[in-house]
């Protein structure tokens, strides 16, 4: 519980309830609770060589340990002195990372043991998204002050986006209801979709596998949408925020220069809401994603925040 509430507290900016240093106990030793805890030694089972299940969860504890002496440093605000904490932490979780255990690594993992413990495959992909969801929640503050963790959040929402992906077509039907099967994956979307919106010079590069990774999103909260309330919305939302993005990443440098381009953004807006409702969401994204990616040279990549350039036009 105190894990997720960490976590949660720190993407969705609000008080923690729960404090780490409200626990007076140890931390728990990397040991799965045996069949009988009375009669049996931990250290045994340490000894015996196979892994354990806990290890994600302990793992889990760390990273929440971390998010929340990130927050008394004051890392989820905007600060100039304490930026340079921001890259620290993100490397302390990297660090716990490369800590893990070679059958829980999140990259090359050793999988002798996966057919053994079919709950192997989910706990890494639950491991990249933990620390890929607080990296990005980390430099989410410092978007419109640092290019890099601009660079940072794009990075981290994709590779958050593609670990949701994987595990969704891990999970069976009957569990589409749960909440967090659709949580990080829409709030990893619509930052990625406003953040590439607002700066469409930092996704140079990136635009093909960006859009691809947002039709993925799309279609797996498509899926779940009649079982799952939270993805329903996020549905909205999202395709209110590729509209947005769409726009931007197809505007060139003389529309922005256009006295009447607020005008012009609006009425492009109605335009494609209006051609957006009449059509599915099947006909929203094209069958193969790399049809919609636009001419990369006729694409603003703007160094300024795209919506400071249209207020000011």
């Amino acid at each position: 519980m105190a894990n997720n509430h960490s976590g949660m507290s720190l993407l969705l900016s609000r008080p923690a309830m729960i404090n780490q240093n409200d626990c007076r106990t140890s931390r728990p030793i990397n040991c799965d609770i045996p069949a009988d805890p009375l009669t049996t030694d931990p250290s045994v089972l340490v000894a015996n060589g196979l892994p354990f299940l806990f290890a994600e969860r302990l793992f889990q504890y760390d990273v929440a340990c971390k998010i929340h002496d990130a927050r008394d440093l004051g890392l989820d605000y905007v600060s100039s002195e304490t930026y340079i904490l921001v890259q620290d932490m993100q490397n302390q979780l990297q660090s716990l990372v490369a800590a893990l255990p070679n059958f829980l690594r999140p990259q090359n993992p050793d999988t002798i043991f996966d057919e053994l413990y079919d709950r192997l495959p989910l706990q890494r992909e639950t491991i990249i998204t933990s620390v890929s969801s607080n990296v990005y929640s980390l430099h989410r503050p410092h978007l419109a002050t640092h290019a890099e963790s601009r660079r940072e959040v794009l990075s981290s929402t994709m590779d958050a986006l593609d670990s949701q992906d994987r595990v969704f077509a891990m999970t069976p039907r009957h569990h589409y209801s749960m909440y967090t099967l659709s949580f990080f994956t829409i709030d990893a979307a619509l930052l990625l979709t406003s953040t590439t919106a607002m700066y469409p010079a930092s996704a140079k590069g990136s635009v093909q596998r960006i859009r691809h990774i947002l039709s993925r999103a799309l279609n797996n909260l498509t899926a779940m949408a009649s079982a799952n309330t939270i993805a329903e919305t996020g549905i909205t939302l999202l395709n209110r925020c590729l509209l947005q993005m769409n726009l931007a990443l197809n505007t060139s440098v003389e529309e922005l220069d256009d006295p009447n381009y607020s005008h012009n953004l609006e009425s492009t807006l109605q335009a494609m809401t209006q051609a957006q409702t009449a059509t599915s969401d099947d006909d929203f994204w094209p069958a193969d994603p790399i049809d919609a990616v636009p001419d990369l040279n006729s694409i603003a990549f703007l160094e300024e925040p795209h919506w400071t350039q249209l207020s000011g036009s």
